[in-house]
């Protein structure tokens, strides 16, 4: 499902997703860090298609197993980074770009840690745009430059044309 996600071929990440949250309520695994990914997954895929308020729902699902598995309401692994970026997402999209920015924040530090490279550079991308939406282009186009130099040293050609198209079309509005 991820790698669908990744490609944009969302019906088949969805039919993954769906196929791997049906058999974890089948075995009756709940929170552990299969299940607590399928959410995040979900709540990504629901984005990415434009429902919002679904997003929102496997959003909260998310939460709820990642809080039942740690037993916190907030931690250091990666999938509470990934809950932060989906969250960041979120507010992004519901024009609350100061959450968003939070965020952001909170979720490259938790893949600072983890030591997590694609994901702290994949959180830098949407950091980005909402420092774009924040009116801080200066602060945007940092973001997509290291996020550039990370996708270039591991060699991620998908998120390196991704990320070099949005700092491209940055460079021609602000120049």
């Amino acid at each position: 499902g991820r790698l669908f996600l990744r490609k944009g071929e969302l019906d088949h990440a969805e039919t993954f997703v769906d196929t791997a949250i049906s058999l974890y309520a089948q075995v009756g695994v709940s929170a552990n860090p299969n299940v607590i990914d399928a959410y995040w997954l979900r709540g990504m895929l629901h984005l990415e298609q434009g429902n919002i308020e679904d997003a929102a729902e496997w959003s909260e699902r998310n939460y709820t197993v990642l809080r039942e598995g740690t037993g916190d309401e907030d931690g250091e692994s990666p999938e509470w980074g990934r809950y932060h970026q989906l969250v960041g997402r979120l507010a992004l999209v519901q024009g609350q770009v100061e959450v968003a920015i939070q965020h952001f924040e909170r979720a490259k530090a938790i893949f600072r840690a983890n030591r997590s490279p694609a994901e702290i550079a994949r959180t830098n991308y949407w950091c980005a745009q909402a420092w774009l939406r924040a009116g801080e282009s200066s602060r945007a186009r940092e973001e997509l430059v290291e996020a550039l130099g990370i996708f270039s040293s591991l060699g991620a050609s998908a998120d390196l044309d991704r990320v070099t198209q949005f700092l491209n079309g940055l460079n021609k509005a602000t120049t």
